[in-house]
Order: C-alpha cells, then structure tokens, then sequence
C-alpha cells in the first residue's frame, strides 16, 4: 500500500497494527517512459500518494514515514516475470538514490535488516536464528 495510500493513512495502519509490513517493490518514480501503475509523475490520481518527486527525492511526509518505521519497511522491485528480467537494472539506482535521503540506520533496515529479520521469524514473532554477521555499508 506504501506509495499509493497516503504516510498519514499508513502511519496509522502501522501504528493500529505492530505486526503490519510494508513491501516498497515498485513504489518509486523511475524515470521519464516509466508507465506502470503508481510509478509515474506527475499524481495523476487523487487517491495515488507518490513516494518521490520527478527527481527522485522523497517527499517530506514520506521520509518522515520511513524514519520512523524505518523497522517495517522492506523494498523491492516487482521484477516477478522473465520476459521483464531486464527492467531490474533500472531498479536498483533508484532504490540507491531513496536510501542515500534517509539516516544510515533507516537506510540500513530499509534496504535488508527489516527483511533479515522477518525472515528469521516464527510464526509467533520470536527470532528463530541468530542474526547474521553484520554486512559493511
């Protein structure tokens, strides 16, 4: 829901909710042509809340959102057919140009600890495995 529902509406949701996720695949303006739904700019939509703007420099209310629940946030690239394989490298800078606007420990969960972490869960919510090594960033 994170780029299409508002950082007020989402904050609420991951505050009712503390076991809520969110997945950011395909969430950030990717460059002029891009068309798929959500990606584009300018808001073409009153209920589409875009995550940046045409620069690719996150919104306010947005970088607000993920430093707070830097934690609950996961991204992603919603590459999920071969015939689009080829798109992921266009992905991927993005992701790079959003992390570099947030605090090195949001950037830091936001890009794998938050996924690391939930990964090694159990269904109750309890840590399954020792945490990996610490990877450099």
């Amino acid at each position: 829901n994170c780029g299409r529902s508002s950082a007020a509406d989402i904050a609420l949701m991951l505050d009712r909710y503390p076991n809520l996720y969110v997945d950011l695949g395909g969430m950030g303006y990717s460059g002029a042509g891009v068309e798929h739904y959500g990606v584009y700019w300018p808001k073409r939509t009153p209920w589409m809340h875009l995550i940046v703007d045409e620069y690719g420099t996150l919104t306010p209310d947005m970088k607000t959102l993920f430093e707070r629940f830097s934690d609950r946030f996961t991204l992603g690239t919603d590459i999920a057919h071969a015939r689009v394989y080829w798109n992921y490298r266009g992905h991927v800078p993005r992701w790079r140009r959003i992390l570099t606007q947030l605090s090195p420990q949001a950037a830091r969960n936001i890009a794998f600890a938050t996924a690391e972490r939930m990964l090694r869960m159990s269904a109750a919510g309890q840590q399954r495995f020792a945490p990996l090594a610490p990877v450099p960033v």
